[in-house]
């Protein structure tokens, strides 16, 4: 897996005065990878993307940012190599911490009749532990969801996006806010 150069628009620190829209920005992937990461942990790599995808009856027709076909989105290619139970894995940076307010809103879109999972955790630097914010299985149609998750309270921390593979037909889809 390889790394991925860009700027977060999140600084460091931002999220913890409560007021995270206000300084902590969003990652429409429409620049560039927002200074996401690629795990070098997982089995293979999202994929930055405009249009649909490589995948006959997977993915988005458009993206959720524009809503048209020009804008991009980062999804995971289930087709072959990949078989069912791979998965890939992006992070943010590292956060010096936040309030117990500190929200994420993202976007996903899970299309295609095999389609896996995917999931939002946010890893501790001081306890070295893992927490799953949110997670979903399963085909929900060729539309964008928008959820939010409560990171709350942490020290120092990053967050991780996961896509699971549940068979050849379906893509996982991500456009993120904080």
């Amino acid at each position: 897996s390889s790394g991925i150069n860009a700027e977060w628009p999140l600084r460091p620190g931002q999220c913890s005065d409560g007021e995270d829209e206000a300084y902590c920005g969003e990652c429409t992937f429409e620049s560039g990878w927002c200074g996401l990461t690629q795990s070098q942990y997982d089995d293979f790599d999202f994929i930055r993307q405009s249009g649909q995808t490589s995948s006959y009856g997977t993915g988005p027709t458009v993206d959720h940012t524009l809503g048209t076909a020009s804008g991009y989105y980062i999804y995971i290619e289930a087709s072959y190599p990949q078989v069912s139970g791979d998965k890939a894995e992006v992070m943010t940076s590292w956060f010096r911490g936040s309030s117990p307010r500190c929200e994420m809103t993202f976007a996903y879109h899970m299309y295609g009749n095999s389609i896996g999972s995917l999931k939002v955790d946010v890893m501790s630097n001081v306890t070295n532990t893992r927490k799953t914010l949110w997670q979903h299985s399963g085909n929900s149609g060729d539309v964008w969801f928008e959820t939010s998750v409560r990171i709350g309270a942490q020290n120092s921390f990053y967050v991780v996006f996961s896509a699971t593979v549940g068979g050849y037909s379906g893509e996982a889809v991500f456009r993120v806010t904080f």
